[in-house]
C-alpha cells in the first residue's frame, strides 16, 4: 500500500449540540455548545494489487475522527474527502512514486 495523496494539519470546526429551548421572537440562536476544532491528517493510499482500489484514511488525536473508507477509484476517494471534510481535489499534496 502506498500513499499517493496527503493533507497534513487540516483543521475542522466541528459544531456541538445546537441551542435548545425558548428564545424571544426574532432573536438569533446562540452558537451550539461544545463546538471544537479538530486537527486531521488525511491520506489516500493505492492498494498494492492492480484494480483493488484506494483507501481514504483520516488520523487525529480525537478517535472520533480517525478511520478509513475503501473506494473503487481515486475519483471516488477524492469525492468522499470533499463530502466528509470539505477538501477539494486541488488541495491535496501529490506524493511522487
Amino acid at each position: 500500500m502506498s500513499v499517493i495523496r496527503e493533507i497534513r494539519g487540516l483543521v475542522l470546526r466541528v459544531p456541538g449540540q445546537p441551542h435548545v429551548g425558548w428564545l424571544p421572537r426574532g432573536s438569533v440562536p446562540p452558537p451550539g455548545i461544545d463546538t471544537k476544532d479538530v486537527e486531521l491528517d488525511l491520506e489516500i493510499h493505492a492498494l498494492d494489487r492492480p484494480d483493488t482500489g484506494f483507501l481514504l484514511i483520516s488520523s487525529s488525536s480525537d478517535p472520533e475522527f480517525t478511520g478509513d473508507t475503501w473506494h473503487e477509484t481515486l475519483e471516488l476517494a477524492l469525492r468522499q474527502a470533499e463530502h466528509d471534510f470539505g477538501v477539494r481535489a486541488t488541495e491535496w499534496t501529490l506524493i511522487p512514486d
